[in-house]
């Protein structure tokens, strides 16, 4: 267990939880907008609901996955589970999810035939929201570089 608390193991545990992030974000919106769109017309409220909603439901995965639930904590593989996800870095990984939303997956679902399976967007989602997480990967380096130099200069 002591490799999940060294730098390499958050940075995974980084990627994981924007893996599962982007990937639910990745299916969750197109198919609230093809839920919308059943009469073959998507209206500007249409299109603001679905994507609040599916904003909704990634902040709400965001936040049960980085909070330690007593009740998973019953099973053994769901007690792992939840002490594998570290509630700093999950925090987080709610921003990268929301811009996914946004950049990646907003034009293929505009600019697409319409006919596009979900998993394509699932890939999307997953390559978006890991792009999305450079920067905080890249901030969470940087303060443990930062710590490391303050703890060698005392």
């Amino acid at each position: 267990m002591k490799f999940w608390h060294n730098p390499l193991g958050s940075i995974i545990k980084i990627v994981c939880s924007a893996t599962l992030v982007g990937s639910l974000g990745g299916f969750v919106f197109p198919f609230l907008l093809r839920i919308f769109s059943i009469d073959q017309e998507l209206s500007l409220w249409e299109l603001l609901v679905s994507f609040v909603i599916a904003i909704l439901i990634l902040n709400i995965f965001v936040l049960l996955l980085s909070t330690r639930i007593i009740v998973f904590n019953r099973s053994i593989f769901m007690s792992r589970l939840n002490q594998f996800f570290s509630p700093v870095q999950c925090k987080f990984v709610g921003i990268p999810g929301t811009l996914t939303l946004i950049i990646p997956l907003l034009g293929p679902l505009f600019g697409g035939t319409g006919n596009e399976p979900l998993w394509a967007f699932v890939i999307l989602g997953i390559v978006g929201c890991m792009f999305w997480s450079i920067p905080l990967v890249a901030w969470f380096l940087i303060s443990l570089l930062m710590k490391k130099i303050g703890s060698h200069t005392e």
